[in-house]
């Protein structure tokens, strides 16, 4: 066999790729919820605190269709996801209450993304607009039950 440059870095290419252990692979949290006639897709990538909430199924973020937000003010246990469907206005309504944007490349003609549940008259939190017919919510925290009769969600973890 004659070497040539190809070879040279075919050689270059697999010496790297044994080098890659598993100390070297990010994990990223991925879920998707839907409705539960699946007409529609929302994924969630959570990697540390930053958080991907993309429009569609997606395992790796895309050019557009996403909000990038910090997760980091948000207690593990109290972290929840509101959606509503088709609410009239926008093809989806999300909340992560306590988050922080970050980037924004949604088209806010279509999806609206909020950081924090409407406040009652006593200026209180209140997440109960996400518990009416067309909306759910979801805690992230392992597979917390979903509250709300039309939501669906999929959870897993994908390793890069």
């Amino acid at each position: 066999m004659k070497w040539t440059k190809i070879n040279t870095v075919s050689v270059f290419i697999l010496l790297n790729s044994c080098m890659i252990g598993p100390d070297n692979l990010e994990t990223i949290e991925h879920f998707v919820l839907q409705p539960s006639d699946k007409s529609q897709s929302v994924s969630i990538l959570t990697k540390d605190d930053i958080r991907y909430i993309v429009n569609g199924i997606h395992t790796t973020l895309p050019d557009s269709n996403y909000v990038k937000v910090d997760i980091s003010e948000i207690d593990p246990i109290s972290d929840e996801i509101g959606v509503c469907w088709n609410n009239g206005r926008y093809r989806w309504e999300l909340v992560n209450h306590g988050s922080r944007i970050l980037e924004n490349k949604l088209d806010t003609t279509q999806f609206k993304f909020n950081t924090s549940w409407e406040l009652d008259e006593g200026g209180i939190p209140d997440a109960s607009k996400y518990h009416q017919k067309g909306c759910g919510s979801t805690g992230t925290y392992y597979s917390s039950p979903l509250k709300g009769d039309n939501l669906e969600s999929y959870p897993t973890a994908h390793t890069f």
